[in-house]
C-alpha cells in the first residue's frame, strides 16, 4: 500500500534481564545469523541515528563498566517536552534504516522480510524500574503498536524485539521498513534526567521469508475469530491537528458481552482537544480483502458488519468501502457511509455491492460520457474497508466490531 497511514498493530517480544553490570546472561551469545548493525564506537556511528521529541542528551561513553561490545557505548539522558507526560509525544531514538551500516556496506537494513528480531543491550543506571517501547514504521509511515519492555534498575537488559514479520505482512511493507523507534518515559523539567547506556544494536536473520496464511470461511471477510486476524487492521490519523492520543488502539476481545460470536475487535478511541481537528481512522488489511472473490456475488448482496457502542452517549463513524485509488484512501470507486451508533447497543451496518460497482467507469458513450458497471465483475480489484471519525474532546470512547461478512440477497 502506498497510502500514508500510521500503524497500530501488536508485536511479540521478550526481555532477558542480565544479572549485573558487566555480566552476560544473554542466553548463549551471538549466533552466526546475527549481525551487529550499530555498535556506537564513534560519533560517526551515532550520527546515523536521530533523536526526537526534545529527546535530551546523548554522548559516547568509554567507561568499560557500561560497554557490552567494542570500546564504547551510547549514553543517553532522555527528557521530552519537560511536562513528565505524553504531551507532544515521548522522547525517542530513531534507527532510520537507510542511514545504517558503513559506506561500503551494501546491506539493505530496511528489508525486514528475513529479520526475526531486533536486539540491543541497555543498562538502566537508575534506582527504579524503567520502561521503554519499540515500534516499526514502514515507508508508507504506517507504524506498529508500541511494544513495552521493563528495565530492571542498575542492570543490563538484553532487549529482544520480535518483528512478528509473518503477521505484520498483512498490513505492513516488511521489505521497506523506514525506521525502528525506541521511546523512553518523559521526564519533568524540574527532575533529574535518567541515564541509560545502549550497545550492540543488532538484527537476527531467518533463513526464509514468512507470511501469514489467510484462511476464511464461506462469505467471511474477517470474523476476528482466527489468530492471524488480531493483526488484520492498521490505524492512523489524518489532519494536522491530531495528537498521538487520538490514534485508535485495537485489541482482541473475548468477552461474549461484546461479541456477536467468538471474538471481536475492540477499538479504543482516545479523545483530543478540538472537534474535527483531525480524523482518526483504521482500515482492514488489503491482503485479506484482495484474497476474496467478490465477483461471485450479485449486485444486491451486501457487506455487513456489527458495531457495539460501549459508551454512555451516541456518536457516529464513517466508512469508505470499495476500490480505492493507489495514492488515497478517500478517492476511487467507493461506497461512502455514515453510521449512527446508539449507546450500549449493537448497530448492523450494510453496504450494497451495487453501491461500489456502479461507481466503476468501464468506458465512454458516443458523447464522451462515462459508462458505469452494471455487474460485480469489476469488483476483482476490491481493496479497501476504511473506518474514520472526527477528533472529539471530552471522554474517551470504546466500540467493538464483529463479523465482517458478505450476506447474499
Amino acid at each position: 500500500m502506498k497510502r500514508r497511514i500510521l500503524a497500530l498493530l501488536l508485536a511479540l517480544c521478550c526481555v532477558l534481564p542480565l544479572a549485573a553490570c558487566g555480566g552476560d546472561n544473554s542466553g548463549g551469545g551471538e549466533k552466526t545469523d546475527t549481525v551487529i548493525v550499530c555498535d556506537f564506537e564513534s560519533r560517526t556511528e551515532v550520527r546515523k541515528i536521530s533523536f526526537g521529541n526534545y529527546f535530551g542528551r546523548n554522548e559516547i561513553n568509554t567507561d568499560k563498566t557500561y560497554v557490552r561490545s567494542g570500546e564504547a557505548s551510547l549514553k543517553v539522558r532522555p527528557q521530552g517536552y519537560g511536562l513528565g507526560d505524553a504531551t507532544g509525544g515521548y522522547p525517542y531514538i530513531s534507527f532510520t534504516t537507510g542511514y545504517l551500516g558503513d559506506a561500503d556496506d551494501e546491506t539493505d537494513y530496511g528489508n525486514f522480510e528475513l529479520v526475526e528480531y531486533v536486539m540491543f543491550d541497555i543498562y538502566n543506571d537508575n534506582d527504579g524500574e524503567k520502561k521503554i517501547t519499540i515500534a516499526l514504521e514502514d515507508k508508507n509511515y504506517q507504524r506498529t503498536s508500541d511494544t513495552e519492555f521493563t528495565l530492571l534498575p542498575k542492570a543490563w537488559t538484553r532487549v529482544v524485539y520480535d518483528t512478528n514479520r509473518a503477521n505484520l505482512s498483512l498490513t505492513f511493507d516488511m521489505a521497506h521498513i523506514r525506521t525502528v523507534m525506541v521511546s523512553f518515559e518523559p521526564t519533568r523539567y524540574d527532575q533529574t534526567l535518567p541515564t541509560y547506556y545502549i550497545d550492540r544494536y543488532a538484527y537476527k536473520y531467518a533463513a526464509e521469508k514468512a507470511e501469514a496464511e489467510i484462511v476464511l470461511d464461506e462469505d467471511e471477510i474477517c470474523s476476528f475469530d482466527k489468530d492471524y486476524q488480531a493483526y488484520a487492521t492498521v490505524s492512523s490519523i489524518m489532519g494536522g491537528g491530531g495528537s498521538r492520543a487520538c490514534v485508535p488502539t485495537m485489541s482482541m476481545n473475548t468477552s461474549p458481552k461484546f461479541a456477536k460470536s467468538g471474538s471481536s475487535l475492540r477499538v479504543f478511541m482516545g479523545h483530543g482537544n478540538v472537534k474535527n481537528a483531525s480524523w482518526p481512522n483504521f482500515m482492514l488489511s488489503e491482503k485479506i480483502i484482495r484474497s476474496i472473490d467478490f465477483t461471485k456475488y450479485g449486485m444486491d448482496d451486501e457487506i455487513v458488519f456489527d458495531v457495539y457502542n460501549d459508551t454512555p452517549s451516541t456518536f457516529g463513524i464513517g466508512t469508505y468501502c470499495g476500490i480505492a485509488d493507489e495514492d488515497s484512501v478517500l478517492t476511487g470507486a467507493l461506497a461512502v457511509n455514515n453510521w449512527t451508533l446508539k449507546s450500549k447497543r449493537w448497530t448492523e451496518c450494510r453496504i450494497k455491492l451495487s453501491d461500489i460497482a456502479s461507481k466503476v467507469v468501464v468506458g465512454e458513450d458516443e458523447n464522451k460520457q462515462p459508462i458505469y458497471a452494471t455487474d460485480t465483475s469489476v469488483l476483482k480489484d476490491m481493496n479497501e474497508l476504511f473506518f474514520c471519525w472526527g477528533e472529539f474532546p471530552g471522554a474517551d470512547r470504546v466500540m467493538y466490531i464483529d463479523s465482517i461478512r458478505v450476506e447474499r440477497a
